[in-house]
């Protein structure tokens, strides 16, 4: 009798000889989809609007606009933050949602967006003087649910590998197969050049590094 492999670990068999994008994955789908819809809104929607309902800070917090929780977790104003979060949406959170299932998918994006607003509004509460509360800018933490995944691989799936080609000939396969952590330190030689530089104007780096941490905490405590 022959034996039928379950689709979680048809589909771990697939990420290791060749990385399927096509799957079903619907809170990833979800979360790029969203994260363009966000963006596009940021380039033809009043800037007014945007600020107030897809940027966060203790400000927007303390105003009752609790929901940017949550839509900041999808913002990015330009192409530039908007790409390499959506390659790690596809990279890891496929992984992470075909081999784990939706549900932690979900949880593990939800606890990146609250840790991240954690470090953003304990930094402005510790570090920002009362005289400089007038000069904060709320930020778009699109990075924090990237940061979470690329913690979640690092901490269970860093030998998994993938072929980003999907090549079919086993030779190539051999050639052009890559462990999973080296695109999570790619991530984060990213994440630190952008804070060593200064890139601060309208996103978080503590609250990238904070969804990150979450992530790596989640898949200890949670994930197989």
């Amino acid at each position: 009798m022959q034996k039928v492999e379950d689709p979680v670990t048809r589909y771990y068999h697939k990420l290791t000889y060749g990385y399927p994008f096509k799957s079903t994955t619907p809170v990833t789908k979800a979360i790029v989809n969203s994260s363009l819809v966000v963006f596009l809104a940021w380039q033809f929607m009043p800037y007014k609007y945007m600020f107030r309902h897809f940027q966060v800070s203790e400000y927007t917090i303390q105003r009752g606009y609790l929901h940017t929780i949550f839509t900041g977790s999808i913002s990015h104003r330009d192409f530039g933050h908007l790409v390499p979060n959506a390659g790690v949406y596809l990279l890891f959170g496929k992984l992470i949602e075909g081999k784990c299932g939706s549900r932690h998918m979900f949880y593990l994006s939800l606890f990146g967006s609250l840790a991240g607003i954690a470090a953003v509004v304990l930094k402005e509460k510790v570090l920002v003087s009362d005289e400089d509360v007038g000069k904060i800018v709320p930020k778009c933490n699109g990075s924090v649910v990237a940061g979470a995944l690329a913690g979640a691989v690092l901490a269970k799936y860093p030998l998994t590998s993938f072929n980003p080609l999907r090549l079919k000939h086993s030779i190539a396969n051999e050639l052009f197969m890559f462990p999973m952590f080296i695109p999570v330190v790619f991530w984060l030689m990213l994440e630190y050049y952008m804070w060593s530089q200064g890139y601060v104007e309208h996103i978080a780096p503590e609250a990238h590094f904070a969804g990150f941490l979450s992530g790596v905490l989640y898949a200890l405590r949670y994930l197989r």
